[in-house]
């Protein structure tokens, strides 16, 4: 059940965006509107878990040694959402959509660190369903 909550969050969260995505676009343009969804395995299986590796269980790893954001949690969460936004560039709007879908996964890592297998796992489900959904929608809805 949690899973679905904290998918629903993610859409939550993309609709809360969405203005800003909306006045990125208009003002700065669509260079490119995200990936494309022709190795829909890449984006549904081995993004999700590989994402989740760098961008959650390696920025909470690294960031918990770290004396400035050592015990300030939500200052770790903000900063895997905000690498986890920079490393999806298709354009500015593209990028704030990552940062909050990001905070999402991050809050789920971290919501679950204390059993390391399952802040993996179900931050990568979580990706993976949000992954699947766009596939979807923009395969069928393009």
């Amino acid at each position: 059940m949690q899973i679905l909550y904290f998918y629903i969050l993610t859409w939550i969260m993309t609709l809360l965006f969405f203005p800003l995505m909306y006045i990125t676009r208009n003002v700065f343009g669509n260079e490119d509107g995200g990936p494309g969804v022709t190795n829909w395995f890449i984006i549904i299986v081995v993004a999700p878990i590989l994402e989740t590796f760098i961008f959650q269980r390696g920025v909470f790893k690294i960031s918990t040694s770290l004396k400035p954001v050592k015990g300030k949690q939500a200052l770790i969460i903000l900063l895997s959402a905000f690498i986890f936004g920079l490393v999806h560039p298709y354009n500015l709007g593209y990028m704030l959509f990552a940062f909050s879908i990001g905070i999402v996964l991050a809050y789920v890592y971290y919501l679950f660190h204390r059993n390391p297998q399952k802040a993996f796992w179900t931050t990568a489900l979580i990706h993976s369903l949000r992954n699947a959904t766009a596939v979807l929608l923009v395969a069928f809805f393009p």
